[in-house]
């Protein structure tokens, strides 16, 4: 990571911001054989080491699209124990991809960060 972001730092047009956006959560019904949600949390933690307000590069903004899909999830009875225990189809319905809902909660998020 630090490599790429000394390269995309040296392509940054002059004034510009990198934005890094948190990898979303994976779903307790996902193969756990590919990947958990305690991968998410891992790698999240390590760029956060890296990125943001407390990071080594501080001036690179963090878009907190994880905590932003758990969140909506567990605004709902049926996913409140999302990620941890359960999945929330509504904006997750193909293991970790999203679903046409999912996608556009995600993408009016990038687009408004």
């Amino acid at each position: 990571m630090e490599a790429m972001y000394r390269k995309l730092r040296g392509a940054l047009a002059p004034n510009g911001t990198m934005i890094f956006g948190t990898t979303t959560p994976v779903p307790p019904s996902y193969d756990s054989n590919k990947r958990v949600n305690a991968d998410v949390l891992s790698i999240n933690a390590a760029l956060l080491d890296l990125f943001g307000p407390t990071g080594l590069h501080d001036s690179v903004r963090v878009d907190d699209l994880y905590n932003a899909v758990v969140g909506n999830c567990r605004a709902y009875a049926a996913s409140a124990c999302y990620p941890d225990t359960c999945d929330c189809p509504r904006l997750q319905n193909d293991g970790v991809h999203f679903s046409d809902v999912g996608k556009r909660f995600l993408g009016v998020l990038v687009a408004s960060y």
